[in-house]
């Protein structure tokens, strides 16, 4: 969320806006401390939130203005254009002024529910829109992950060459293809086979290969998809 301010004493303009760090992370000037910042207040369970600035010309606002207005008349694929000004005026080169972390307090009762809901025969699953360090504290806060058990962790790259070498054999139809670090991902995958009682915590970038994975499935139906 941004919005373009004016000081009225010294007509300076400024774009202010904030958002979540892997937004934020891609439209702030280069630094060294935000994502390592932001990790350590999401393994202690923090919503974080990054607030960035950037100062403009009057030139370049009334270009942007313009625009913006141009956009926001347009017949045809309005959205998109409005986005597209933003990005291209607004939306690059913040400067990072800094982040807040806020605690997300469990409203009652929820560890007794989740016990009962599981204790019928519920499994239940955690959809978040946090981090991933996050997520895992919040599960472990309301016990939907009991003290000592083992938390397998698919995120980004590592799930990618996990899954890559699935698709490899999906897509040749033949029962191994020596791919590269295959060795790794077969151990990998037989290590997860022989943990019973585990938690999955997968990222959103993971998912979105696994449902392709799982699509391209139902398309060239193969045994293996099934294990």
């Amino acid at each position: 969320m941004g919005i373009v301010v004016r000081d009225t004493q010294t007509g300076e303009i400024s774009f202010l806006q904030k958002g979540a760090d892997v937004v934020m992370a891609r439209i702030v000037q280069r630094n060294d401390w935000l994502e390592e910042e932001t990790a350590n207040m999401a393994r202690e369970g923090l919503r974080t939130l990054v607030m960035a600035r950037k100062r403009i010309s009057g030139t370049l606002y009334a270009e942007f203005k313009d625009a913006y207005h141009a956009a926001s008349i347009s017949h045809e694929g309005r959205n998109e254009a409005m986005a597209g000004v933003v990005d291209k005026y607004l939306e690059h080169d913040l400067e990072l002024l800094g982040l807040t972390g806020v605690e997300d307090k469990l409203q009652d009762d929820v560890k007794g529910t989740l016990e009962l809901l599981r204790n019928a025969g519920i499994r239940i699953w955690m959809l978040t829109g946090d981090k991933v360090e996050t997520a895992r504290c919040i599960a472990i806060s309301t016990k939907l992950v009991a003290r000592g058990q083992y938390i397998h962790e698919m995120s980004k790259g590592m799930f990618i060459l996990v899954w890559s070498f699935w698709l490899t054999i999906l897509l040749n139809g033949v029962s191994f293809i020596s791919v590269r670090n295959s060795d790794q991902v077969r151990d990998h995958l037989e290590f997860l086979q022989n943990k019973l009682d585990c938690c999955l915590v997968i990222d959103g970038e993971s998912l979105q290969v696994c449902i392709g994975i799982f699509l391209c499935s139902l398309s060239r139906p193969n045994p293996l998809c099934n294990k």
